[in-house]
């Protein structure tokens, strides 16, 4: 794949940003049928992370992990038997009821983590290009604030003016469904569609 000038920049300029890495996905996957947990189990937090968690997955098999340790090699996605003892000591504190006998495999993969010690919101000195970058634990919780961030702040450098008139409509109705494959009732207490995950389904 070539790159054209502006990507190559852009590129450059990112990798100076992302001074680090974690190694923040060491996980280590079992069978179906490997344990009774049939929820997300966390610890309680420390001011670095959310800890080592028990996920049961959609398809039935259980994840345990993950780990998130400083490594400087862009390339390292390798898994450690420090981290899968350590992963294996802390679920089985939790639950010592997971078989262990059941492990199919142990994974790992690299986050970059910007060098700043926060999110790296707002625009850049090139024009038109916004970051939205570094994002760590709680990302997920955070992205409404996020996206409403990078709205206003794009609105501004457009110099977007607000449509008072604007009626945003949507006709789509969504699904939920809990592990054991239950629907769940909207707020007009009808189910709808046919569930087949454990996401919301757009309908």
């Amino acid at each position: 794949m070539q790159l054209d000038f502006m990507q190559m920049i852009l590129l450059v300029w990112l990798e100076s940003l992302i001074s680090r890495l974690h190694l923040g996905r060491e996980y280590i996957l079992l069978d179906k049928d490997c344990s009774p947990v049939n929820r997300l189990i966390y610890p309680a937090p420390t001011p670095l992370t959310k800890g080592v968690g028990i996920l049961p997955a959609i398809d039935g098999n259980l994840l345990l992990g993950p780990t998130a340790v400083d490594v400087d090699e862009k390339e390292d996605c390798s898994t450690s038997t420090e981290g899968m003892n350590r992963i294996l000591k802390e679920c089985l504190d939790i639950c010592p009821y997971i078989d262990t006998s059941k492990i199919i495999a142990a994974v790992a993969g690299l986050r970059a983590v910007a060098d700043t010690n926060d999110l790296v919101i707002g625009p850049t000195a090139i024009a038109s290009f916004f970051n939205a970058a570094g994002i760590l634990s709680p990302g997920l919780s955070s992205a409404p604030s996020i996206a409403r961030e990078i709205t206003v702040t794009v609105a501004h450098h457009l110099k977007v003016e607000s449509n008072l008139r604007f009626e945003p409509e949507n006709e789509k109705r969504f699904v939920l469904q809990n592990y054991f494959g239950k629907r769940k009732r909207s707020s007009s207490g009808k189910t709808n569609g046919t569930v087949t995950s454990s996401a919301a389904v757009n309908r």
